[in-house]
């Protein structure tokens, strides 16, 4: 039977109680490393393309992996660890990073451009148990390459396919904007006949170095050509692939209703986390304000004394979003807003209801 659970605050903890649908998962996007082998236009790291030497060690990061464990059963939570970068295949220590995930029993995705992996890396994935991975592909070949590089795109279809040939689920992640919307559809024919199960997209975020690419963020009206396109690729290829809906707009878009007092959508402060490669913590990786630093503070003193995530869990928002009567099931995208106006509880500029309204 299907029940519902919402936050609550419990002496000052917040935990989910029983109302009516699954509890959600918690997540950690943990970035072991800023070492990476691209460099992409729109990355979100404005940064070196190789790190300043203040990278976690081994036995650091196998502490933040025990420690959210320990967040999770002190929440009554399942949780999802998402191993990224930079790009993690480059850190010697990721089989051992890996085997601690799976020694902890939670869920583990690797999320990689997908150039580095050949038959003998799928087969060391298959063998650290790694629940998925998520390769990222931004567009057609000339489009991808454009982005990422020359060459890039062929590098990680190959990737994808080793680890289709190993058995293990893949995810293939667009990053959405004006430059490659209108592609995604073709993109994702391509790789479901590549075996590929799971498909998502995410909004064009334009900080790091993508803030030179404002001019490619969509328009409320291009985000909602988008939302149909995917829905109507969903519709036509229902035989076993799955379209993850992780924007917060999908849960105004597909009409799900949930009471007033249930929050979903926008995942900051409610069920996930971002931890950098030198410990900085941040509530979502796509809004770079540090909330504290793992080498110095606890996974819980974060999570439960931050004025930020309190506002956010809140839903203490201004404009559009403020004053919307869906904000508890959607809070528009935080990272979007705070990158194209400076305020991040600002209107998600993206928001299409009105145009559903009409």
């Amino acid at each position: 039977m299907w029940r519902v659970w919402r936050l609550r605050r419990v002496r000052g903890v917040w935990r989910v109680s029983e109302r009516s649908h699954l509890p959600p998962a918690m997540f950690l996007q943990f970035h072991v490393t800023r070492d990476c082998n691209l460099r992409c236009k729109h990355c979100y790291d404005p940064g070196a393309r190789f790190t300043d030497g203040d990278e976690l060690s081994t036995s650091e990061c196998s502490a933040v992996i025990k420690e959210f464990a320990s967040f999770l059963l002190l929440n009554g939570r399942p949780g999802v660890v998402y191993i990224t970068g930079g790009e993690p295949l480059l850190r010697g220590d990721i089989d051992e990073l890996l085997d601690t995930c799976r020694k902890f029993g939670m869920a583990t995705r690797l999320l990689t451009n997908g150039t580095l992996i050949d038959d003998d890396v799928a087969e060391k994935l298959k063998a650290s148990q790694v629940t998925a991975v998520q390769v990222s592909l931004d567009g057609l070949k000339g489009t991808h390459d454009e982005i990422r590089g020359t060459g890039s795109y062929d590098k990680a279809v190959a990737g994808i396919r080793a680890l289709v040939d190993k058995g293990i689920p893949v995810t293939v992640m667009t990053t959405a904007g004006r430059h490659n919307a209108k592609e995604i559809p073709a993109l994702w024919s391509e790789c479901v006949k590549m075996g590929v199960r799971r498909l998502a997209f995410g909004r064009l975020v334009p900080t790091g170095r993508g803030e030179k690419l404002s001019d490619m963020v969509l328009t409320p009206n291009e985000c909602l050509e988008l939302f149909n396109s995917v829905r109507a690729f969903e519709s036509k290829n229902n035989g076993g692939t799955e379209i993850v809906k992780r924007d917060p707009l999908w849960r105004m878009f597909d009409g799900r209703r949930h009471d007033d007092c249930t929050l979903s959508g926008c995942s900051i402060g409610l069920n996930g986390l971002c931890i950098l490669q030198n410990g900085d913590v941040l509530p979502c990786r796509r809004l770079p304000i540090v909330l504290g630093n793992i080498r110095r503070e606890s996974m819980y003193s974060i999570w439960t004394r931050s004025g930020l995530l309190e506002d956010l869990r809140e839903r203490r928002l201004e404009g559009a979003c403020g004053s919307c009567a869906l904000r508890t099931r959607c809070g528009g995208c935080r990272g979007i807003a705070h990158a194209t106006t400076g305020n991040l509880h600002a209107a998600d500029p993206q928001c299409f209801v009105k145009l559903l309204n009409r």
